[in-house]
């Protein structure tokens, strides 16, 4: 079963992308995605059609689910049959999505983020974008607040729970529902057309098994307590409000500092930073990530002492939700001190000498005002490359990218060993599986540019050992 794969194919448009899901990564920004659906009447008719729903949130999950959606025509298909190139972080869309429509993996993240349990599930370039590496993740300890249990160690899934699948290159995942005596009910996407799957399931041990399949285990999140209805007072999330940066203070090079005012950041979740000057070169002195407090806001202050005088620009991106807000301010040059001169010598006078009147002069013509120059365009923003080699031959490449809203689509550039190797439109997190590499060592970098034509600086460039 090859659904774990997050890849979605051009429906409108003939456009490659490679993305991965990140927690706190940049990445960073916060778009509203164009959905590519099949037409809504067709999916109200067939339930065969992209975007169908083929179980409705309020029936599992004790009426706390999220609808569960069919993939069309690539059922069961590593390709996402809903979405225009792009994964959509929306809950607040029409429908909700939170990631590739409508891949399994995307159920998961989409409850997980709509029941408070998870902010934004992530997978990495080594995971080759496969949904069985949840479990992998999980069971390690990269994902803070998820544990894996292997299945068969004595756990006993609660609902609401993940059953990860290792079978085939992607594996699969579904999510549990109730435990009826022996059997283990669950609910997932682009594998079974009702949307539903039922296990065996052991009391004793809490193993579940399912002819042709092999069982991972599961993933808990620490905030599912299994009771899944809600407080009384909390019936369903409010909708996240926007992220908001102001920068307050003045200062020059000579001293001050400024703090920044925001709000709206997840609490508790980390937020990318970061910073460019007038010409659009990365701000390289800062630090680029911060923890948002309790009340939305996260810690920014810039002591401006030898930074040279300019409008600076930065960026917050909030790494649970792809939220971002840019902000600017400028460190104004300081005030010239007067120099204190002495009137310069006057030569002696002699009798031969006699001064001369003063020759008249052709009145100036005031020189005409010059325009003021253009504004350097922002350069989008390439940075945070990871590079893990496979073995034979393969290499994972990922990279974080930002851009000025307004500016995109975005083009990604990966280069090996100097030459480019790979080029395609890509997100805000873009990755790339290389094969056929030869053994020994190798450079690897990366570039964005804009639809003007404008390239970020290069990422600092990594040596591996390629087998």
């Amino acid at each position: 079963m090859e659904d774990g794969l997050m890849r979605v194919p051009g429906r409108s448009r003939l456009v490659m992308i490679v993305g991965v899901f990140l927690s706190g990564m940049i990445v960073a920004s916060a778009l509203t995605w164009q959905l590519d659906m099949w037409p809504r009447a067709n999916a109200a008719a067939n339930p065969y059609a992209c975007g169908h729903v083929t179980v409705a949130g309020t029936s599992w999950l004790g009426g706390q689910g999220v609808d569960v959606h069919s993939n069309g025509e690539f059922q069961t298909k590593g390709t996402s049959c809903a979405f225009d190139n792009k994964a959509v972080f929306n809950l607040n869309a029409n429908p909700p999505a939170f990631g590739y429509g409508w891949q399994c993996f995307e159920l998961v993240n989409r409850l997980y983020a709509a029941r408070g349990w998870f902010p934004r599930l992530w997978l990495g370039a080594e995971a080759n974008d496969a949904a069985k590496w949840l479990y992998v993740h999980a069971q390690r300890g990269d994902y803070a607040g998820l544990t894996g249990h292997a299945n068969g160690s004595g756990y006993k899934p609660v609902p609401g729970d993940v059953v990860v699948h290792s079978n085939g290159k992607y594996g699969h995942v579904a999510v549990v529902d109730r435990i009826e005596g022996r059997t283990l009910h669950a609910v997932e996407q682009n594998n079974s057309v009702a949307g539903r799957a039922t296990y065996a399931y052991d009391p004793v041990t809490g193993a579940v098994s399912k002819a042709g399949i092999t069982i991972s285990g599961y993933v808990h999140a620490a905030k599912n307590t299994g009771n899944q209805q809600p407080p009384a007072s909390t019936p369903q999330p409010a909708p996240a409000e926007d992220v908001k940066l102001k920068i307050n203070g003045s200062c020059t090079p000579d001293g001050g500092e400024l703090v920044g005012v925001s709000s709206g950041f997840t609490p508790g979740g980390e937020v990318s930073i970061a910073a460019w000057h007038s010409d659009g070169r990365q701000y390289a002195n800062l630090k680029t990530t911060a923890i948002a407090r309790p009340d939305g806001s996260f810690p920014w202050r810039w002591p401006c002492k030898g930074d040279p005088p300019d409008t600076y620009g930065t960026r917050a991106v909030d790494l649970s939700t792809g939220r971002h807000v840019d902000a600017f301010f400028t460190i104004t040059a300081a005030p010239q001190r007067p120099a204190t001169t002495k009137p310069p010598a006057q030569p002696p006078t002699t009798p031969a000498q006699q001064p001369q009147p003063p020759q008249p002069q052709p009145p100036r013509q005031p020189e005409p005002p010059q325009p003021p120059p253009p504004p350097p365009a922002p350069k989008p923003i390439a940075a945070n490359l990871v590079v893990v080699p496979h073995g034979g031959g393969r290499v994972g490449v990922a990279f974080d990218v930002g851009w000025q809203s307004g500016r995109d689509p975005v083009t990604c550039h990966f280069f090996i060993d100097g030459r480019e190797a790979f080029t395609a439109q890509c997100g805000t997190r873009s990755s790339k599986q290389f094969s056929g590499i030869s053994p020994g060592e190798h450079s690897f970098y990366a570039t964005v540019s804009d639809r003007f034509g404008v390239f970020s600086d290069p990422t600092a460039t990594i040596v591996k050992h390629v087998t």
